[in-house]
C-alpha cells in the first residue's frame, strides 16, 4: 500500500490544488452537493479563516474559502475554468 501511495503522490496526472472562492465565482453561496464536481475529482477541504471543514453536502461554499481539491489535473482544470 506504502508504494501505491508514493507513486500516487509523484503521478503527473492527479494532484492537490486549492482555489480561492471570489464572490464573482459561480461556487460562492453554493451548496457542496450542487457543485459540478467532475467524476475524478474531490473536494477534500474547505478552509474559512482559520477553521478546517470537512466538506459534507450541507456546507455553504462562501467567498473567501480555500478550496482543496484533489484529483485529475485536467478535470481539476475544466472545474477551475467553469467556477471562474
Amino acid at each position: 500500500m506504502e508504494e501505491k501511495q508514493t507513486l500516487l503522490r509523484s503521478s503527473t496526472e492527479t494532484g492537490f490544488v486549492e482555489l480561492v472562492v471570489s464572490e464573482d465565482d459561480s461556487c460562492a453561496n453554493a451548496l457542496v452537493k450542487d457543485l459540478p464536481l467532475p467524476e475524478h475529482v474531490t473536494l477534500v477541504s474547505i478552509k474559512r479563516g482559520t477553521k478546517m471543514i470537512i466538506p459534507r453536502g450541507r456546507h455553504q461554499i462562501e467567498p473567501g474559502d480555500v478550496l482543496t481539491l484533489f484529483g485529475q489535473l485536467d478535470e481539476i482544470k475544466t472545474l477551475k475554468d467553469f467556477f471562474r
